[in-house]
């Protein structure tokens, strides 16, 4: 039977039903019963030290009840919580009040954001009261902050909008508080009268096997949140405030680099580069409480964080790295949609940009425009290359122009429909799309999704047929479509997407072109038991099946696996998996045909079907440790014989017999395994290190190719809760490269930071990156000092 057939089969056979499943639940107490407060009004603002002994907070919102549920469905709670909601003319105020063993808290002095692994109280506050979308504010027991976005139907909130705000927290005798402000500035929210908020409270306690505490009951299975949330109400009574921020910034940059040795085989050069200071400008405006405008001119959007190193060899497409730039970070989640037509770190250098965000009713909306001078720039050594001097020279000087509209309308409970549409323009390059996404969700527990996506573009395509590229007009269609059904114990999810050939989106991110994926996947959770030592446990199987446009079958896999939950944070999960793989020459390079060699030495195509088995799991003994480990065996994978540079040249038989042979994928075992320690000896001390193994041995000739080892160590010291140093190194064996990054931060608020970074690049027996000649002891590729300067300028207006 063929691997098509076999999928095919295993996919009818699949146990369960995408809409036939039964379930149960705990009905949870209506938030019309008893989640409705009001908020107090303070005659005189507390002061934010983390003692909540003030006259103020007597008048406070009072927020208690809180039920468990997790590991318990909806029961008391261990612990008792408390939280307290005041405003005044100027802020809202925050106070938590959170009993506890207090010789079992787990808080860092970590830096913002970074709280995760601490006990924590998050408050979740829909300032539109549409049960949409709410401000995440959570804070650990020293009061450090973590803030965010959630929408309603994703898995996690969006992490990356920073407020200003402040708040003190302390460990206590009886547990711990934390006191906090939000200027009413920081927040967007209608002034409209007769309003009201909505707002969930949650509390995670880490010792107690994670046990999470909410103050609005929740129904295990169902999907909605945020519809479940509590009602703040006295709203109508804050004034609508308005800010104008301004961030000046300076940057210092002096940068070194390797260059090529002569044309007779010299030995490498470095060459260090004189002082690149740059100056910048951002600005925001609030138009009104629900609209604000941001504006940068020429500013610094370098990354201060490098991008964590990741194994690359063998890989056919391109990896995808997250934003973390602030200005593009600020209202990022309503850019983002299933199929990724808006990536803003495809705007790589821009020399001013514009965004316009804002919310009018139920109607989101959001204006980007950028001018972009990284297409037409070239290094010092590229300009040296005599074979690019007609590209220097037919697009050196030009900047590329983005713009980016996007408008999303609740329509109902839990429902949205959204327009997007991105245009580019470059000398050589014309890109625009647009499309239309739905969420629809009829119920809290079925939730639809859908994207259709159109692009134009006129650019370069490369054709295999006669092995060039053509410059021409190209259309594609993308298209996303997911179906989940979540219950008590049993949840499906059916999900498909796919590009045409000619699909282009330049301000997004696209991996494969001329494929579509559809996937089924079905999992049984079970009860959950606090005290028991399997705390509870999950089985899930994904079917997959990716063909390309012509109908011909490309991937495919089989995946059951069982998740096992101790306590003491602990997790294992272990499956086998059975995949199909078929690859055409059409897809690395030239299709044979009269006159031409195709880019496969012997058949045109390829197929496998190939087994493994993984094992991921991971450990929280107590507060000073946390163990992630992986481990995944496969058998007749495909090595698509790319090599891995000088230390793995190719090792198909067609490489072998001869260097310059083409390609000759064949099968080969691989095996990679990684482990992941972080150790926290004290509050403001914490060490991560990581070892990462990866390795490919081709089957036909017994040879690697590719055996990749990477470590990994950081080490963070916090001085405060804005103040830190931090040192990390990665090395690459298969390169024999380490790179060292040394980080000194001051961040008192978004907008405010001082930093002080050296970064370093270096090879240690191992290969010229320009002529891959091994050389002797230590050499330097590149090396940074940097010093960059931002001032947050902050006026309330009337």
């Amino acid at each position: 039977m063929s691997p098509t057939r076999i999928l095919l089969l295993c996919c009818l056979l699949l146990p369960g039903s995408l809409f036939g499943q039964g379930s149960s639940a705990t009905s949870a107490v209506s938030a019309t019963t008893r989640g409705v407060v009001h908020l107090g009004r303070f005659d005189a603002p507390p002061v934010i030290d983390g003692i909540l002994d003030e006259p103020a907070w007597q008048t406070a919102a009072r927020l208690e009840g809180f039920i468990q549920t997790e590991p318990g469905d909806n029961t008391a709670p261990t612990h008792p919580t408390v939280v307290m909601i005041g405003f005044d003319a100027r802020s809202i105020y925050i106070g938590l009040v959170a009993t506890d063993d207090s010789a079992q808290v787990r808080a860092t002095i970590a830096a913002r954001d970074a709280i995760l692994n601490d006990d924590i109280i998050t408050l979740f506050l829909d300032t539109f009261g549409d049960r949409k979308r709410a401000y995440v504010l959570a804070f650990n027991p020293l009061g450090i902050q973590q803030d965010g976005v959630y929408t309603e139907g994703t898995e996690l909130p969006d992490y990356s909008v920073d407020l200003v705000m402040q708040s003190r927290g302390r460990v206590t005798a009886t547990g711990w508080s934390v006191e906090a402000e939000i200027p009413l500035s920081s927040l967007r929210f209608s002034a409209s009268p007769g309003q009201s908020w909505h707002l969930q409270v949650q509390r995670r306690i880490r010792h107690l096997n994670n046990e999470l505490d909410s103050w609005m009951p929740l129904v295990r299975g169902d999907a909605a949140f945020l519809a479940r949330a509590g009602t703040l109400s006295g709203i109508d009574q804050l004034p609508a405030r308005r800010s104008v921020e301004l961030i000046p910034s300076v940057t210092g940059l002096w940068a070194g680099e390797r260059t090529p040795g002569a044309a007779s085989g010299g030995p490498d050069a470095f060459r260090d580069q004189a002082l690149n200071p740059d100056v910048g400008l951002s600005g925001r405006m609030g138009l009104s409480s629900g609209v604000s405008l941001d504006v940068a001119v020429n500013p610094d959007f370098a990354q201060v964080e490098a991008d964590a190193p990741i194994v690359l060899a063998n890989q056919r497409f391109p990896t995808k790295f997250p934003e973390k730039r602030p200005f593009f970070l600020e209202g990022l989640d309503l850019f983002q949609t299933p199929i990724s037509v808006v990536h803003t770190r495809t705007i790589v250098d821009p020399m001013a940009a514009v965004k316009l965000t804002g919310t009018r009713g139920s109607t989101a909306f959001g204006l980007l425009l950028a001018s972009d001078e990284a297409p037409g720039s070239f290094s010092d050594l590229e300009r040296r290359d005599s074979s690019l001097q007609s590209q220097i020279d037919r697009l050196g000087g030009h900047n590329s122009s983005i713009a980016v509209l996007r408008a999303r309308r609740e329509t109902g409970a839990g429902s949205t429909v959204g327009l997007l549409g991105t245009g580019y323009h470059f000398v050589d390059r014309d890109n625009v799309t647009g499309g239309v996404d739905v969420r629809l969700a009829p119920n809290p527990r079925l939730v639809a999704t859908a994207q259709l996506t159109g692009t134009w573009a006129r650019r370069s395509f490369y054709d295999p047929e006669t092995n060039q590229d053509v410059l021409r007009d190209g259309t594609g269609l993308g298209y996303y479509l997911s179906l989940r059904r979540t219950g008590r114990h049993f949840n499906t999810i059916l999900t498909g997407s796919g590009r045409s050939p000619d699909y282009v989106s330049e301000v997004g991110f696209t991996a494969q072109v001329n494929t579509n994926v559809w996937s089924l996947e079905t999992r049984w959770n079970s009860e959950q038991h606090a005290d028991a030592t399997l705390m509870s446990w999950s089985a899930a199987h994904t079917v997959l099946v990716q063909f390309d446009w012509q109908g011909r079958p490309t991937y495919g896999f089989l995946w059951p696996r069982l998740a096992l939950n101790f306590p003491r944070l602990t997790t294992v999960t272990i499956g086998p998996y059975l995949d199909y793989n078929r690859i055409f020459e059409e897809e690395f390079g030239p299709k044979r045909g009269p006159g031409q060699a195709g880019a496969f030495f012997g058949a045109p195509s390829r197929e496998t079907l190939y087994r493994g088995f993984a094992i991921t799991g991971s450990s929280t003994p107590d507060r000073r440790w946390t163990i992630e480990e992986s481990l995944d065996w496969s058998w007749d994978t495909f090595d698509y014989d790319f090599g891995d540079g000088p230390r793995f040249p190719r090792v198909s038989p067609a490489a072998l017999a001869d260097p310059n042979a083409p390609l000759d994928p064949g099968p080969g075992a691989t095996f990679d395994a990684s482990l992941t320690v972080a150790w926290t000896p004290v509050s403001a001390i914490r060490v991560d290190a990581s070892y990462t193994r990866s390795q490919l041995r081709r089957e036909d000739t017994g040879r690697f190719a590719y055996r990749e080892n990477l470590w990994s160590g950081e080490t963070v010291l916090q001085l405060g809760s804005f103040t830190f140093l931090r040192l990390r190194a990665d090395y690459r064996s298969s390169r024999s490269n380490l790179r060292t990054q040394f980080l000194a931060a001051w961040t008192p608020n978004p907008g405010t930071a001082v930093y002080l970074g050296y970064d370093d690049d270096l090879n240690h027996e191992g290969y010229s990156p320009f002529s891959g000649i091994r050389e002797p002891g230590w050499q330097r590729n590149a090396r940074t000092l940097f010093v960059k300067l931002s001032w947050l300028f902050r006026k309330t207006l009337p």
